[in-house]
């Protein structure tokens, strides 16, 4: 049975990923597109509450979301990138990660939800 992960761990987690997503969201969102760097997000990420505090892995986190499908790595040379070393790749949030932030924002009411009919 595998173990269980603390409610803590388990929020800080949740912090970490959400704040990935936003970050690789804004980046599609550039003039310049194209996803990020995993130097690039280290250096955006460094600050952030749950890893500065050490409650969250980066890379743990990152892969988790490349295996969950919510976000890729377009790989840009021709030499086996893995996400403990530095990649030679970029990340970039898919259709199915945008649409568990959009849920995510709309469920923490960060986003205001209006349906076709204006309710």
């Amino acid at each position: 049975m595998p173990a269980e992960t603390p409610p803590e761990s388990a929020a800080a987690t949740h912090a970490t990923v959400l704040e990935l997503l936003q970050l690789l969201n804004r980046a599609e969102e550039r003039p310049e597109g194209g996803g990020l760097a995993r130097n690039e997000l280290e250096r955006e990420m460094e600050q952030f509450w749950t890893i500065a505090s050490g409650e969250s892995d980066l890379v743990s986190d990152l892969e988790m979301l490349v295996t969950n499908g919510l976000v890729r790595v377009d790989i840009l040379d021709s030499r086996p990138a893995r996400l403990e070393s530095s990649p030679g790749g970029r990340y970039r949030i898919t259709n199915e990660g945008r649409s568990f932030l959009l849920n995510q924002q709309r469920e923490s009411g960060e986003v205001e939800y209006h349906s076709r009919d204006g309710s």
